[in-house]
């Protein structure tokens, strides 16, 4: 079919190709750029907030029972949550694949059903799918001249926020840093006593004097008159002279005769400062789905006229999370035109024909719009993993038409015509060719069955080079022969035969150059073929691949080189912020002093409203961030830091130079392996803990461990004493709720200030919540009198947990593990679970890898079942070509020498081991093998003509040698640029090239050297 139409109507063929690449530019411009393809954790987020709740309190009332409620949702895997200071978390878990917009529903529904029975006061709970991209990908640092941190915040927010939220794209911008404005009525204990008022009489007094309600409408003559009651408050003497009570002897009791009235702040739980300087940190976060680039792009629009307009203001971008993004995008697309010239030039050089070599290079750029468009159609991004396998095709692109090519040059024009002979060729090359381009398609099409985060990264790499490769093949039987024929239509020889048209003065050296290669190519053959040396030269490259191997690092995503990185201080619990504060800039002023340091952001504490602020780890008011961006390199700032730094033991310092965009969408995790121990309280599962490593030996493989508890600061537990309770007709409730307003206090009203609402909150003065001794003469009124908290209640200073971790409705402990060098993380697993059954039996607590790591282990054991599919299907596509079930396996023994190569040379360039640097050599088995079959095919054509096995072998190779080397220097050099990682982001994809090119420079040494004397030993036994 494809012979036919090419060879009659060359003109349209090319017609159709162009009208490809036309759409395929088209579509370049409507996607989506990105770092990763989206992926969509199947995790559902309930968030409640309590502010002023502690830990203990957010578990028994809010935590468990949503829990229980959202453990009947239909499909929940597992449930989890985390109870911390103000906020409960509960995270319920599907499996991958279901439909989790149901899940959400039903999910909703449950909660909605608890909502009655959580505490007055807590906020609405947030059901939110999780969203790793639903973090700020750019910060802003707004800092002012002269508004003070109040004014500057209440700028911000009326006037910049605003702005940034009508941009298409932008999801939330969120404000940490500031004071925010708060009008605070501050109770007189001693005068409430006095007057026999309660902090309910307050609250209830404040509401009910500032609404404004509608009384209806009146009809005055000819117009229509709405009438309604004003009461909202305009001065903070309106606030002051709301009436209370009246007195049995008719005086009014007013707000002013038992509190004062000030216009405040709120309590500052968060401070950002931009290199020393107070600042208001604006986070841009993008809505899910949207384009990074693009949102980014028109935020740093909006802050170049925001800084032209507000001249008071200055706006200055900390944080762009598009520019890694373009710039690693930008390196991959420069790499892949960079790599199609050299492959280009590689073909020059080897055929010396302009014209000829140009047809041949076509395919990339043609074959590459074919796949944009499809890319277009499947609704796929531009991101690392899409762009990465279309520049990983550069090089193969083009070795169907180098086989066109080859054999179009060899078939001797005589008595047919070009068309007839053309023809020809098509129908006899075009099968061999579908095999080969399947054995490459058949590495990746079955990636797109794989289930979880593997399965999301890399289906669209899978699909990217099947689109690719399928297309490079149709480009090669079609496009180049249409080509071919238009230039030759008059004639009935080929014009562009290879030594034609040079254009080069030094041709006839390289073509001596050439024929002496191979000449010595052709001597090496005669002594190796019939030697059975080839077994030690094959066991010295195992040797070395097993070696390489076993001193190469591991890790999940390859190590990138960063400008910018993070540390996080975590202070002793119960750090106030301020002290916080202090530690967070003197950090900062030793960063000053670092000429590599170009900026430093602090965010200490955290915006307790903030629901987004519990995504990640812990945030408290001991909690401090500073965000660093460096001229060169992260690593080198670190260093440096940790040398000049006199750091305190109590401080716990962390450094994160890892991408943030991967850290976002990747779990990271502390350890290599993370065991859940679970227990019926945590006193008792940290006793247990304790006693297992106490007595436990040295656990093979283990480097490190953490125990991840964490004490919380200290606190003042109240124990009521209910006979007493009951006999002066009080409730726990009645308790709680007066503590509650008289400590953290309570939102009563709005203050109205022009278009501004500013909250109302009633508390007790400071003078009277500063100690233990205030807290035990809070006052709680039994009819018309008051008897202090102590007199029904024991207040008893402890300390508890700052976080409280369930899972599955059972409190758990998680401990991780790092492995030494050299040890696989089951072996340590198995070693880590005896030694437990050991030492613990008889014990309540249970000790179980967490199922994150099962999901991994998962996820990895159904790559590996996809890759020996794989296998399987290439050797099922190589025994239907061949009609042979035997030469299949010779074929692939080019596949472990291959692999041996790329650890090799993994290992000598310094890379780890891990997840691209793997599938550079998944993609490795495809590529090799092409060449494989080419000579293995091309050896059994010969053999077919001569009885002197020897002889045709030699022939074969010496026919096969020069296109194989193109065909695999053209790949090599193709990924040349990308695995040198000149430009920043390159690192990412450079393990991958790296792999790639040391198993092609091993494997094609191997086939042209070694692999004949295989083939000759095969053929002997077969006869």
């Amino acid at each position: 079919m494809f012979a036919s139409f090419t060879v009659q109507r060359p003109v349209a063929v090319i017609m159709v190709f162009t009208a490809m690449i036309l759409f395929g530019v088209i579509s370049l411009f409507n996607l989506q750029m990105d770092l990763l393809p989206p992926i969509q954790y199947p995790e559902i987020s309930v968030i409640t907030l309590y502010p002023g709740a502690s830990p203990t309190e957010i578990e028994q009332l809010i935590t468990k029972p949503i829990e229980e409620a959202v453990n009947s949702v239909p499909g929940i895997k597992r449930i989890r949550s985390e109870s911390i200071e103000g906020a409960s978390l509960i995270c319920a878990t599907l499996q991958w694949g279901r439909n989790i917009d149901f899940a959400l529903l039903k999910t909703r529904e449950k909660v909605d059903l608890v909502r009655g029975m959580l505490p007055q006061d807590v906020y609405k709970p947030i059901v939110t799918r999780f969203d790793p991209n639903a973090l700020p990908v750019m910060n802003i640092a707004i800092t002012s001249s002269h508004l003070d941190s109040k004014a500057l915040r209440y700028e911000v927010e009326k006037n910049i926020v605003p702005l940034f939220e009508r941009i298409d794209g932008i999801g939330n911008a969120k404000i940490t840093g500031g004071k925010v404005r708060l009008i605070e009525v501050l109770v007189n204990r001693d005068s409430m006593r006095a007057y026999t008022v309660n902090f309910q009489d307050i609250v209830n007094a404040i509401q009910e004097a500032y609404y404004n309600y509608p009384a209806g409408t009146i009809t005055a003559g000819n117009k229509e008159l709405i009438i309604r009651t004003v009461g909202e408050f305009k001065s903070l003497s309106d606030v002051e002279n709301v009436s209370i009570k009246t007195t049995k002897d008719g005086k009014s009791v007013f707000l002013k005769h038992v509190a004062k009235v000030i216009d405040g702040n709120k309590e500052i739980t968060s401070q950002s400062f931009i290199n020393g300087t107070e600042c208001i940190n604006l986070s841009i976060i993008k809505e899910s789905g949207k384009n990074t680039v693009k949102v980014c792009t028109k935020a740093l629009q909006l802050v170049q006229k925001i800084n032209t307009k507000y001249k008071h203001l200055r706006c200055e971008v900390f944080y762009d999370g598009s520019q890694y993004i373009k710039s690693a995008i930008s390196n991959v697309i420069s790499s892949a035109i960079m790599g199609s010239i050299i492959a280009f030039v590689v073909l020059l050089l080897f055929l010396q024909n302009v014209i000829a070599s140009l047809i041949i290079i076509i395919a990339i750029p043609v074959s590459l719009c074919i796949t944009l468009i499809c890319l277009n159609l499947f609704e796929i991004s531009i991101n690392m993993m899409s762009l990465g396998g279309m520049t990983l095709c550069v090089g193969m692109l083009i070795d169907c038409g180098i086989v066109i090519l080859e054999t179009i040059e060899s078939t001797k024009f005589k008595n047919n015509t070009i068309v007839q002979d053309i023809r020809g060729v098509i129908e006899n090359v075009s099968p061999s060719l579908l095999s080969s381009t399947l054995t490459s398609v058949v590495i990746f099409l079955p990636l797109i069955f794989i289930k979880g985060i593997a399965g999301a990264l890399f289906t669209q790499l899978a699909i990217t080079v099947t689109v690719a490769l399928m297309a490079s093949y149709i480009v090669s039987v079609m496009l180049i022969p249409a080509i071919f024929i238009l230039l030759n239509k008059d004639t009935n020889h080929s014009t562009l035969q290879l030594h034609h048209n040079k254009i080069f003065t030094l041709s006839k050296v390289i073509h001596k150059y050439l024929d002496s290669i191979n000449r010595r190519y052709n001597e090496i053959l005669q002594k190796l073929l019939p030697s059975k040396k080839i077994f030690h030269g094959i066991a010295i490259i195992m040797v070395a691949g097993g070696i390489s191997i076993f001193f190469l690092d591991k890790s999940l995503v390859p190590h990138t080189t960063q400008k910018h990185f993070l540390i996080r201080i975590e202070m002793p619990p119960g750090t106030p912020l301020s002290s916080t504060v202090d530690y967070c800039r003197y950090i900062d002023s030793l960063l000053a002093k670092n000429p590599d340091v170009l900026n430093r952001l602090i965010n200490a504490g955290y915006n307790p409203d903030d629901y987004t602020e519990y995504f990640g780890k812990e945030k408290n008011t001991n909690i401090g961030e500073i965000a660093v961006t460096v001229r060169n390199d992260a690593d080198a700032t670190i260093q440096w830091l940790q040398k000049n730094l006199h750091n305190q033991s109590s401080v716990k310092i962390e450094y994160n130079a890892q991408n943030p965009e991967l850290s976002q969408v990747l779990h990271f995790s502390s350890g290599d392996i993370t065991f859940n121990c679970t227990g019926q309280s945590l006193e008792e599962i940290e006793q247990t803990l304790q006693t297992f490593f106490n007595n436990s030996k040295h656990i093979p493989g283990v480097k490190s461990y953490i125990v991840n508890v964490k004490k919380g600061k200290p606190e003042l537990a109240i124990y009521p004493d209910k006979e007493k309770l009951s006999s002066f007709g009080l409730s726990l409730l009645d308790v709680a709720s007066t503590l509650h307003t008289a400590l953290y206090g309570s939102i009563a009203g709005k203050f109205f200030e022009h278009d501004n609402e500013i909250d109302i909150a009633v508390r007790l003065d400071k003078n009277f919540r500063d100690s233990i001794d205030d807290i035990n003469a809070i006052p709680l009124q039994i009819q018309n009198a008051y008897i202090p908290l102590q007199e029904i209640a024991r207040v008893q200073q402890q300390s508890g947990y700052s976080s409280i971790t369930r899972k599955d409705q059972q409190r758990y402990i998680p401990v991780s593990f790092s492995i030494d060098d050299g040890y696989s993380s089951s072996s340590v697993i198995a070693a880590i679970q005896k030694q437990w059954n050991t030492i613990i039996r008889d014990s309540h607590s249970t000790f179980h890898v967490a199922p994150e790591i099962e999901e991994t282990n998962e996820s990895i054991r159904s790559l590996i079942a996809i890759l020996i599919l794989a296998i399987l299907l290439i050797y099922m596509i190589i025994a239907s070509q061949f009609e042979s079930l035997g030469l299949p396996l010779i074929i692939m023994s080019t596949v472990p020498i291959s692999l041996c190569g790329s650890f090799v040379f993994l290992f000598i360039s310094g890379n780890s081991l891990n997840i691209m640097s793997l599938m550079g050599s998944v993609i490795l088995i495809g590529t090799i093998v092409n060449n494989a079959i080419l000579l293995a095919d091309t050896v059994i054509k010969f053999s077919a003509h001569t009885k002197n096995k020897k002889s045709s072998i030699i022939s074969a190779c010496n026919t096969r040698f020069m296109p194989i080397i193109m065909t695999s220097l053209t790949t090599i050099c193709g990924l040349l640029p990308l695995a040198l990682g000149l430009q920043q982001g390159s690192d990412l994809q450079s393990p991958l090239s790296i792999a790639i090119i040391g198993g092609m420079l091993s494997g094609t040494a191997f086939i042209m050297i070694l692999y004949p004397s295989i083939l000759f030993m095969w053929s002997g036994r077969k006869k």
